[in-house]
């Protein structure tokens, strides 16, 4: 028996064929919107330290900030180039101030970053630029006509230290955004946090551009003493990365890779009732005081990595040459490197900063695999390492680091 289709009965087929892609194809886009929507949900605010105000003069203030880490910041900031890059993608240069303060006229609503290149200091943060609100509805993160200037910290740096990280973004493309919504604002955390037990340092990268192309993860985190590297490693699928062995005191951390750049300066505190367990091995930590800080670590989105690489090794020429090993500084030759720290494991939760305590799983315990530098153009010798450096008090006095007698560097000599 021959079967034959009737005209209806093979349109009505048609249509269905039609109809069942036309829904596979809807879902495929609102699944790949909620990916997107996703990714914005899940994007903290910038922290309040990254949002500067201004009024009707249309003028923001910042005041760079070396966090007393060199004895004569005035003639360290004298020769210091500020970059200013901003919304609109064009780039204005400035001078400090003999107070340190930059002064930026006809500023833009939006992201604004800042680079700040000198002899042997350098900084670069991404900054919204607000419009303050009207008197009514003015809030305390609000900063009033005559209110201090903004914040930016700055860490001692030689710029031949900043080649690897510069690798790492050099070839980094512009692409497709869906920026965070700028009008939440977090807490602030003065660039200040607090250490765990060992010298534990948690911190988070924060994305203000992210769409769902954009790799978090293999970021690297270096930490640096008195413009020496002491401690590396890379971030997880989340963000989040450790370190252990920090002592208190001022230190400088250089974060880069496909997300984005960041640089800057901040002051570790141990935390209260945490004791040397090198020298007091038997003594109990109550858990009551265990709540570590999370280091937020806000970087500069690769729409706008371009214009601050092209600051940078233009006040550093040499960043442009053939590299050259330079010697480290004594005063680190004293500190032991320990083992390679490698990425987090991917039970890695989400972890507020601020003071609030670790959430959900956590981060996991040690630590392994490699986390090496990269490129092979970058510096050479401590790469992938973390400087085992015990934390012995929250000594914030502004000592001097013997080599002989390890202290707290919380602020290394000149």
């Amino acid at each position: 028996m021959k079967i034959r289709f009737q005209p209806i009965l093979f349109t009505a087929l048609c249509c269905a064929v039609v109809v069942g892609n036309a829904k596979a194809d809807q879902a495929n886009q609102e699944a790949e919107q909620t990916q997107v929507a996703v990714a914005q949900v899940d994007a903290e605010p910038l922290p309040a330290d990254n949002v500067a105000y201004f009024s009707d003069s249309r003028q923001v203030k910042v005041k760079l900030d070396l966090l007393s880490a060199l004895q004569d910041e005035a003639t360290e900031l004298a020769n210091a180039q500020v970059t200013v890059v901003r919304p609109s993608g064009k780039t204005s240069r400035l001078k400090p101030d003999n107070r340190g303060v930059v002064t930026i006229d006809n500023v833009e609503s939006g992201l604004n970053v800042l680079t700040v290149s000198s002899d042997r200091v350098h900084g670069t943060t991404v900054l919204n630029f607000k419009k303050q609100p009207a008197a009514a509805d003015q809030d305390d993160l609000s900063l009033a006509p005559d209110a201090e200037p903004t914040q930016m910290t700055l860490l001692k740096i030689k710029a031949e230290t900043l080649r690897s990280a510069l690798d790492r973004i050099a070839d980094i493309k512009g692409m497709s955004k869906s920026s965070i919504n700028l009008d939440d604002v977090g807490d602030r955390f003065n660039y200040r946090v607090k250490l765990g037990a060992d010298g534990l340092l948690l911190g988070r990268l924060v994305l203000v551009d992210r769409n769902d192309q954009t790799s978090i993860n293999d970021v690297n985190i270096t930490i640096y003493f008195n413009g020496n590297q002491v401690g590396s490693t890379t971030s997880d699928s989340d963000g989040n990365f450790e370190l252990t062995g920090v002592r208190p005191g001022v230190h400088g951390l250089v974060a880069s890779g496909k997300a984005g750049y960041a640089a800057f300066a901040f002051r570790a505190s141990a935390m209260s009732g945490v004791v040397d367990t090198s020298t007091a091995p038997s003594t109990l930590v109550s858990t009551a005081v265990q709540s570590t800080d999370v280091l937020p670590v806000v970087l500069v989105p690769p729409t706008m990595i371009t214009n601050v690489v092209e600051s940078i090794t233009k006040y550093y020429p040499r960043l442009n040459e053939p590299s050259v090993a330079e010697q480290a500084d004594p005063l680190v030759n004293s500190d032991t490197i320990g083992d390679p720290i490698g990425p987090i494991g991917s039970g890695a939760g989400s972890a507020p900063y601020g003071g609030a305590p670790m959430g959900g799983g956590g981060f996991s315990g040690g630590g392994s695999g490699s986390a090496g530098l990269g490129g092979g153009s970058g510096i050479a010798g401590l790469a992938g390492t973390a400087a085992v450096i015990s934390a012995i008090d929250n000594n914030d006095d502004n000592a001097v680091v013997t080599p002989s007698t390890p202290v707290s560097p919380s602020v290394p000599a000149n």
